[in-house]
């Protein structure tokens, strides 16, 4: 055997071969990371949003179903909101914002004040509130929803675009 015509066999991967994979796979991850904390971000106001209005149907059937007036407050810069009869129990209650059940970045209510009212014939006094359709708008992520809602309570929801 020629010494010129023995070659070594190399086994495994050169230090630049793994840097360039290791590299590749972690611009890979990244992206995909900041793709998902958007989504998640695009998510919560439609979460929020679907939240606040299956909680006004609850509401509603509660009031009409035990026949006693039922308040939606909104407290505070929580971002939260309980749903109460007039006895006292409560009902539902929803918490958003960075500690919550959805994290949220802002709530607004488009009604006087910070409670929305059921009487126990299942209706919200529009009068009261002088509107005859309300509103909430719920952002997070840069993203907006709102909830439109009437007196009886039946609501729809939809992206808010300015």
């Amino acid at each position: 055997m020629n010494r010129h015509t023995i070659r070594r066999r190399r086994e495994g991967f050169t230090l630049i071969e793994i840097s360039v994979v290791l590299t590749i796979a972690a611009i890979l991850l990244s992206m995909t990371l900041i793709s998902f904390s958007s989504f998640s971000a695009r998510t919560a106001a439609k979460s929020a949003a679907m939240t606040f209005g299956r909680d006004l149907a609850q509401a509603r059937a509660f009031s009409i179903r035990s026949r006693e007036g039922v308040t939606i407050r909104f407290e505070g810069d929580s971002i939260l909101y309980r749903i109460e009869s007039d006895n006292g129990s409560l009902i539902a209650s929803g918490i958003f914002g960075s500690g919550g059940e959805i994290s949220l970045e802002s709530l607004a209510l488009d009604v006087k004040g910070d409670t929305i009212r059921f009487s126990k014939d299942g209706v919200i006094d529009m009068d009261k509130l002088n509107l005859t359709l309300a509103s909430a708008l719920f952002s997070a992520g840069g993203i907006t929803y709102e909830v439109k809602f009437n007196a009886t309570g039946s609501s729809s929801y939809a992206e808010f675009v300015n």
